[in-house]
């Protein structure tokens, strides 16, 4: 026996099917962003290593955000930041 939908019920479920669709990718965007940062500390300079390292994830996003290049810095300096 074949289900049908009515009009409501084929919107609903459409609506339904594309949030858990937007939903899927913004997990994966989110997980991706934290598997990056979590390379980019790893590779840091150890001071900056450090420094992250103590903070929870929020409270390094927040850190890693105020970062700014300083042309004064040596090139490997500013290169790993």
């Amino acid at each position: 026996m074949e289900v049908r939908y009515t009009t409501s019920q084929g919107a609903t479920r459409e609506a339904l099917r594309v949030l858990l669709a937007t939903r899927c990718g913004a997990v994966l965007a989110s997980t991706a962003a934290i598997n990056q940062l979590k390379v980019l500390i790893v590779s840091a300079p150890d001071e900056l290593r450090a420094e992250l390292r103590k903070l929870r994830r929020p409270a390094q996003i927040a850190y890693c955000a105020q970062l700014l290049d300083h042309p004064t810095q040596d090139f490997e300096h500013r290169m790993t930041l």
